[in-house]
């Protein structure tokens, strides 16, 4: 049985960096999450934008590195709402990486038009699907040892609603309706953070913007409807990226 005591490094900054291997290591345990993707935006009508997707993560994964040598990280960069003054989608987080591989980020919201664009689905292959009307954005699945999809945004809708939650039992909350300003779907949760809660129904467009996500790779809450101007989606979250060793 191997003894020692467990050394670690965090990387929290988006962009690349380099992980210098301790002298002695021959194998690291690695944690990361992909970026989220940022909520949907809306114009002047009563419709709502849907939630930014969380990224792709996998947990404590082992991977054998050379001692003294270097190992390539990238931290996934955020999606960013969509900008208010028009129907626009927010954009997709980017993938964070280790070596060679790599968990994606998070899909973006949809657009607060006459037919809402869906909730962002999960990142990576077993990510959750995004959800329509008021319904729960899905959650990610397991897709191999160590590694699970993120999890789906909830969908803005055209009915003055509440918008789509996103999935689990941390998801971003929907945004609620004013009874006629349907409310912005909430952006998909990881275990480090919860997503952005949907902006209101409501002629305030300050209170109707998207929420930003917390924490590590969220996705942003969509724009709530106004009917009288625009609002912008909530920003995703930046991605993270832990290494851990025996020492």
């Amino acid at each position: 049985m191997t003894s020692g005591t467990t050394q670690s490094q965090e990387f929290t900054t988006a962009g690349s960096a380099t992980f210098n291997v301790p002298s002695g290591v021959t194998s690291v345990f690695v944690t990361m999450v992909g970026a989220g993707g940022g909520g949907g935006s809306t114009s002047g009508t009563t419709n709502s934008g849907s939630g930014g997707r969380s990224g792709e993560s996998c947990h404590r994964v082992p991977f054998q590195v050379t001692s003294g040598g270097t190992v390539a990280v990238v931290v996934g960069t955020k999606g960013t709402g969509g900008a208010a003054g028009g129907n626009n989608d927010g954009t997709a987080g980017t993938a964070s990486s280790f070596g060679a591989f790599q968990v994606s980020g998070g899909g973006l919201g949809g657009q607060g038009g006459a037919t809402p664009g869906p909730g962002g689905n999960g990142g990576g292959v077993a990510g959750g699907a995004g959800s329509g009307g008021a319904a729960s954005g899905g959650t990610g699945s397991l897709e191999q040892e160590g590694f699970v999809g993120g999890a789906g945004g909830g969908r803005g809708g055209t009915t003055g609603t509440n918008g789509g939650a996103a999935a689990g039992n941390n998801g971003g909350a929907a945004g609620t309706t004013d009874g006629t300003r349907t409310g912005g779907g909430g952006g998909g949760s990881t275990p480090w953070g919860q997503g952005g809660t949907g902006g209101a129904g409501t002629t305030t467009s300050a209170n109707a913007v998207g929420k930003a996500g917390s924490g590590y790779g969220t996705g942003g809450g969509g724009a709530g409807g106004t009917g009288v101007s625009g609002a912008t989606g909530g920003n995703g979250v930046d991605g993270y990226v832990l290494v851990q060793w025996i020492a």
